[in-house]
């Protein structure tokens, strides 16, 4: 057998789509740890609403960098507006345009068919 090329190591070590295949050097095994969920804690209610203590501190930082994240990250352009993409309401021209193509093709299709009884000899 040849000698695996360049290209071949470097496709070896990419990992695979969403981790679903990944080659056994690479794969780390953890071992699962005991998670803790609001359902399971005592004396809570569904309609009670979930508290994450968060200090005026730490809310006065996030409101910091969420500002940033809007002016400084996302950057917008001029005519950024323009590259938005519609609502599809499920009525597109090329929709439309398929869809009477195949009604065409249909109908092409039927007139030169033969009928079902031509099929079958008459008895007289």
């Amino acid at each position: 057998m040849s000698p695996r090329t360049k290209r071949q190591k470097q496709i070896s070590n990419l990992p695979r789509k969403k981790g679903c295949f990944l080659s056994q050097k690479n794969h780390i095994f953890t071992e699962p740890q005991n998670v803790t969920t609001i359902e399971s804690q005592e004396g809570w209610t569904e309609d009670e609403p979930i508290e994450f203590g968060w200090t005026e501190d730490e809310l006065i930082e996030f409101e910091g960098v969420e500002k940033r994240l809007i002016n400084e990250i996302l950057k917008w352009h001029k005519d950024a507006a323009k590259n938005l993409r519609l609502v599809y309401t499920g009525n597109s021209r090329t929709i439309v345009w398929r869809q009477k193509k195949k009604k065409k093709s249909m109908k092409k299709t039927q007139k030169e068919s033969k009928n079902l009884k031509h099929f079958f000899n008459q008895i007289h």
